[in-house]
């Protein structure tokens, strides 16, 4: 009988490596390398999984949800910034609009905030933020209220077909990745539209259908069932004539995607990089899990070809000065 001594371990495999080869479809043991400075977990390796029962369920805008949320996007930080590239690009997606302390704004995708407050900051606007998660636009204008900021940059939920906006109100309107998901696209549009001062500006982010066959691709087609109601996401094309429809000036409509795409992964390797064995509690890697999960199957069906990601920049006015 061979002395106990004698017979080899499993090596333990780092957890970065772990959720590395988990992310790109490989055995862990494919790519262990010798690092001494990497985060090994002592549990066994099931507990990267996540728990099909908690005992407990918790509210989807949970304390802890919203601390991982705004860590993996805003990094250290933690500047409740919840999309990715982080405040930089909320900013950079404003500049073009000619923001300063005359003007009056609508964020149509506040969030949880961050970007809103930003940009209230930053261009010195009065600035509205409206968010469709009724229980995420109440903490985030609770955290308006934190900073002072209730009255210059307030934020609430809306109906996505009935917002009930003022007519040419708003001298910009900015709406990040929220489109896609409302089923009446064009009535969003037009009251976006309508709520525009004459040569006001009109700055979107969303993601698009390269074609109207897109949804047929097994990954889209995976990434679409991850909804608990399923999205129709329009084509860029049906973008495009949608807002010249609408009489506005044009100035902008591009595929960005590879943009998002290396955001996106940059923020979660820089996540990921940051781990100690404190962090990796189970509920911690549980959470990492699921929301990994969810942005896998995105990253694959931008990777495919057949979902992009898009940026519109317009003006309230009357043709199309592509």
């Amino acid at each position: 009988m061979a002395n106990s001594e004698e017979v080899d371990e499993k090596p333990k495999i780092p957890f970065r490596t772990r959720f590395h080869a988990w992310w790109i479809g490989v055995d862990p043991e494919d790519l262990i390398e010798d690092n001494d400075d990497d985060v090994v977990i002592e549990e066994k390796p099931e507990a990267i999984h996540i728990d099909p029962e908690p005992e407990e369920p918790k509210e989807y805008w949970n304390p802890d949800r919203i601390d991982f949320l705004t860590r993996l996007w805003g990094g250290e930080d933690q500047d409740e910034i919840i999309t990715p590239g982080g405040l930089d690009y909320t900013l950079m997606l404003a500049k073009p609009m000619a923001l300063d302390s005359t003007k009056t704004v609508l964020d149509l995708a506040a969030s949880l905030g961050g970007g809103t407050r930003a940009l209230a900051k930053e261009f010195g606007v009065w600035i509205e933020g409206l968010e469709y998660d009724a229980d995420l636009a109440e903490k985030a204008n609770e955290l308006s209220v934190k900073y002072g900021m209730d009255r210059r940059a307030p934020i609430s939920s809306f109906n996505p077909e009935k917002m009930g906006l003022k007519d040419a109100r708003y001298d910009a309107i900015i709406m990040r990745e929220s489109n896609y998901l409302y089923k009446r696209k064009d009535l969003v549009l037009k009251q976006i539209y309508d709520a525009l001062k004459p040569s006001g500006h009109f700055m979107m982010t969303d993601f698009a259908l390269k074609s109207q066959s897109s949804p047929d691709n097994p990954d889209v087609a995976k990434w679409l069932d991850g909804f608990k109601e399923k999205p129709m996401l329009w084509s860029m094309d049906e973008y495009k004539r949608n807002v010249v429809k609408l009489r506005m000036n044009l100035h902008v409509h591009e595929d960005r995607t590879d943009e998002y795409r290396i955001q996106a992964l940059t923020a979660w390797a820089d996540y990921v990089g940051t781990l100690t064995k404190e962090d990796l509690t189970r509920d911690i890697v549980n959470q990492l899990m699921e929301e990994a999960q969810s942005w896998l199957r995105l990253i694959r069906a931008m990777e495919s070809g057949e979902v992009r990601f898009l940026r519109v920049h317009a003006t309230k006015g009357g043709e199309s000065i592509l």
